[in-house]
């Protein structure tokens, strides 16, 4: 068994490996992509899922957790200013994923702490740029502007995206939840629930022509 890293978004990311690689790489949908074979209809089937997420749930979701800011704790006002600096902008990167599962997750995460929303929002944001970076590596040369899956991947790896992800990573390390303790144990139970509603967030292909049967 490997140690446990006291640093919690170390911690976090060597949990359930083999998920995490479905949920950002090897899934067909990603697959496709990263080829630059994923078929129009497939890709159209998931950005009208994703315009549900993006419009309703994460909103909602955001709007909750900054309530959740705990402004009478003079102790935590700088750490505060920054959570609170950091889920304003991200309702600027707004036009994300959604599904059925995903918004009854954050439904769910609005009795939770502050930490384990912004743990929830981490694995989220970084399990996305991991997606769109490992598609714009498997498309290589082949990526060309204009075309729907390279300007994703280019919108979503760009620098001021990873550095939104890198600040999440720091504002979740520096709430200072300290190893086996039980806002540690919560941490580890959202991150592995955001990896296994990754991992079945992605379509399969030809799912919408399934689920325009009647």
């Amino acid at each position: 068994m490997q140690p446990v890293s006291h640093k919690l978004t170390t911690h976090l990311a060597s949990l359930r490996e083999d998920l995490y690689s479905v949920a950002t790489r090897t899934h067909p949908f990603l697959a496709a992509a990263g080829s630059g074979k994923l078929p129009a209809s497939t890709l159209g089937y998931w950005l009208s899922q994703d315009k549900i997420y993006a419009s309703q749930a994460y909103p909602k979701f955001i709007g909750h957790t900054i309530a959740g800011i705990p402004y009478e704790d003079a102790t935590r006002e700088a750490l505060n200013k920054r959570v609170l600096s950091i889920l304003l902008f991200s309702l600027q990167n707004v036009e994300r994923k959604g599904t059925r599962d995903y918004t009854a997750e954050m439904a769910r995460l609005a009795s939770a702490s502050l930490e384990e929303n912004m743990v929830f929002l981490w694995a989220m944001e970084k399990a996305y740029l991991d997606v769109w970076t490992n598609v714009k590596s498997g498309l290589g040369a082949s990526s060309i502007s204009g075309q729907p899956i390279n300007d994703l991947s280019e919108n979503w790896t760009c620098e001021e995206f990873v550095k939104f992800v890198d600040d999440l990573g720091d504002i979740v390390d520096d709430f200072d939840i300290q190893p086996d303790s039980a806002s540690w144990k919560r941490a580890e139970e959202v991150w592995e629930r955001t990896i296994e509603l990754e991992a079945s967030f992605w379509p399969e292909i030809g799912e919408e022509k399934m689920q325009a049967i009647p």
